[in-house]
């Protein structure tokens, strides 16, 4: 069965699909919480990504002369929102990759992705702001985060300076 879709019942699916609709429930209420905008940015696009590394699946539509490309981010659509002046802007949903290097049990041609943009805050700023989101979708409050720097965490794990 090379290249085709094979159904797998997870033993799980109700508490798995009700764990993610929480998560993505307080993944939004925090975002509007605090003053974000929810954009829906267009999954179609006339152009792949500009990303050499990432590799956009190629669409045909009827009509169309040209092929679409899915969606490999919403990073494309939120920027000119902000250039627009959007102050706070936020995208939830599906994101798409191409390419057989990219699959793997644990990654998909299609998943959600959460993109955001508050321009004019500093790196640890936004680090906290990661860590309160991740707390939020987790459920889990107390759940500690660290701000270590690359060069740290290189010379900790790797060595390399």
């Amino acid at each position: 069965m090379s290249g085709a879709w094979r159904l797998v019942r997870h033993p799980d699916a109700l508490a798995v699909l009700q764990r993610r609709a929480a998560a993505l429930a307080a993944l939004r209420a925090q975002l509007a919480a605090d003053d974000f905008l929810e954009a829906d940015v267009p999954v179609l696009s006339p152009a792949a990504t500009q990303d050499a590394h990432l590799s956009s699946p190629r669409v045909d539509v009827d009509g169309f002369a040209a092929p679409l490309f899915l969606q490999t981010s919403p990073e494309l659509a939120l920027k000119r929102l902000v250039c627009a002046g959007a102050p706070k802007v936020y995208a939830l949903g599906p994101a798409f990759r191409g390419g057989r290097e990219e699959l793997s049990r644990h990654h998909q041609p299609a998943f959600a992705m959460l993109e955001w943009y508050r321009p004019g805050w500093e790196a640890a700023a936004l680090m906290d702001e990661v860590a309160a989101l991740m707390r939020e979708a987790l459920g889990a409050p107390g759940l500690a985060a660290e701000h270590i720097p690359y060069r740290a965490l290189f010379l900790r794990h790797l060595g390399i300076d």
